[in-house]
């Protein structure tokens, strides 16, 4: 692929030539600006080097053009007398993508803005009018730099954000930085947010994440589950009451709406609260006006509400369009929080910052995760999200073996070959053996055959009681259950069993 020529104008000497990528740019400029006009003669110099210029008239715009897949290389950021938005929108890139270079275009009276942030100033900062070759410079500048260190240039890094009491936003895939830009968007915005995910999934987390990232943050952050409490006291504890005690004075007691004011409350299982409830927390949630039980008079409230809401891929098309339907009537804002085998990325990072706080937690010294294990974790479904995943840290952490962990996940591919295999037959007719004489399968066969034996010693033992079974052989009911239809295994006649305890309980 041909290079594109520097012009002989440049100031730079020496410079490299930078080549073109297979869309045929070599970079990416985003320019935001209200007045794009402008910057016509930015245009001619993108042709030159191959830049690919994209312009949009705002931040929030920007960040939606990055949130849809957009990944610049340099940011031009045109900044008008008393705008105040280009500081958000400088402070929202920082967040999203600290690395990204950002070129500050303002006047010189304007530069005092940028002292009221210090920690979110720009890379470099242009004066209107710039002189000419100045801004090519620039941009030339981060092209460069970007060409000879590529670990200066911008790219999403691994991030892992505290967010208080345990929960963690880990940002490593681009679907999770990609969620993270549509929250910090919608925090701002102090509107009521739907979070919709699978159970275990992080929907608290971005919940939280939402929290710290409004102007709510200093204040407090309160939650109730829909689906756990009846209907009267889910009422009691979200509005409060009024009643009057036996020495008939008034008693108050307010509920979490009016405890979590000018703070955030979230509605966990929204698809849980019950039609007559939502019917009264609608006015609190459009108007602020909240009406206790058995009380007369409105009580102001600023409440910033959030709810999360239960995606379940196998439930029917009229279950899925009730939820829906439901998180319409909450709040037209909906984030969707992907499950964790759809961002493996994730993985390395989240084992690590578990394995961490779990160490801390329980006392012992930080272990580490095998290979292998890293291989089947980024390889297994997790039906049960980041929950499983935690339970699976804490398990090798104590235990410190992953090996009949990873076992069990490997167990439905092995017997799938296994069977596949004794469907193969040699050219003499014969079953082909294949892999079966390999030392991992003969291994495996091995323990399955004293796994099996010590099941079934165990429940002859205890006359076939699953639950005394189960603790003499340190294992959960649960378990004991699965492995015993794993292994095809039937008590014997009921009739027998019945005269066998009847014998046990007489001696």
């Amino acid at each position: 692929m041909a290079d594109f020529p520097i012009p002989a104008s440049s100031a730079i000497a020496g410079m490299p030539k930078r080549v073109s990528k297979g869309n045929g740019f070599s970079a990416i400029v985003l320019l935001v600006s209200k007045e794009p006009v402008a910057f016509q003669g930015l245009r001619s110099v993108a042709q030159v080097y191959s830049w690919q210029l994209e312009t949009v008239s705002c931040g929030l715009e920007a960040m939606e053009r990055m949130d849809e897949g957009l990944i610049p290389d340099v940011v031009l950021l045109d900044v008008f007398h008393g705008d105040s938005e280009s500081l958000h929108t400088l402070r929202r890139l920082r967040r999203v993508r600290p690395s990204l270079p950002v070129v500050l275009l303002t006047s010189e009276e304007d530069r005092s803005v940028l002292m009221q942030a210090p920690d979110v100033l720009p890379d470099s900062c242009l004066v209107k009018p710039w002189k000419a070759g100045d801004l090519e410079r620039a941009l030339r500048r981060y092209m460069y730099r970007q060409e000879t260190h590529p670990e200066t240039a911008p790219r999403a890094a691994d991030e892992i954000e505290a967010l208080g009491d345990d929960f963690f936003y880990v940002a490593a895939s681009r679907s999770m930085r990609s969620l993270r830009a549509r929250a910090e968007m919608v925090a701002e915005m102090d509107v009521p947010v739907v979070i919709a995910g699978e159970e275990g999934s992080g929907r608290e987390a971005t919940a939280r994440l939402i929290h710290k990232l409004s102007i709510r943050s200093p204040f407090s952050f309160f939650k109730t589950n829909c689906a756990a409490l009846p209907l009267d006291l889910l009422s009691r504890e979200l509005l409060g009451y009024e009643m009057v005690s036996l020495r008939g004075n008034p008693e108050v007691r307010p509920g979490k709406i009016e405890s979590a004011n000018n703070g955030t409350l979230l509605l966990e299982e929204l698809e849980s609260l019950p039609e007559g409830l939502l019917a009264k927390l609608l006015p609190v949630i459009q108007h602020g006006h909240l009406l206790r039980l058995a009380g007369s008079t409105p009580v102001r409230t600023d409440v910033r509400f959030l709810a999360t809401i239960t995606q379940k891929y196998d439930e029917d098309g009229a279950r899925r369009q009730a939820r829906l339907e439901l998180a319409r009537r909450f709040s037209k804002y909906t984030l969707d929080v992907p499950p964790l085998r759809d961002r493996t990325e994730d993985i390395p990072l989240l084992i690590g910052n578990l394995m961490t706080r779990l160490a801390k937690r329980y006392g012992l010294p930080v272990r580490q995760i095998s290979s292998r294990a890293l291989d089947s974790c980024q390889h297994h479904a997790w039906p049960g999200n980041l929950r499983e995943l935690e339970n699976f840290v804490k398990r090798y952490l104590i235990m410190g073996d992953d090996s009949l962990e990873m076992d069990e996940w490997e167990r439905p591919a092995s017997r799938h070959a296994d069977a596949m295999s004794h469907r193969l037959e040699d050219a003499n007719g014969h079953p082909s053996r294949g892999n079966d004489t390999s030392l991992k399968s003969l291994v495996r066969t091995a323990k399955g055959e004293a796994e099996k034996n010590a099941i079934t010693h165990a429940l002859e033992e205890t006359r076939w009681n699953r639950k005394a079974a189960a603790r003499l052989l340190g294992i959960s009911y649960r378990a004991l259950l699965y492995k015993i239809q794993e292994y095809h295994m039937a008590p014997p006649d009921p009739s027998v069993v019945l005269i066998q305890n009847r014998i046990k309980v007489g001696q």
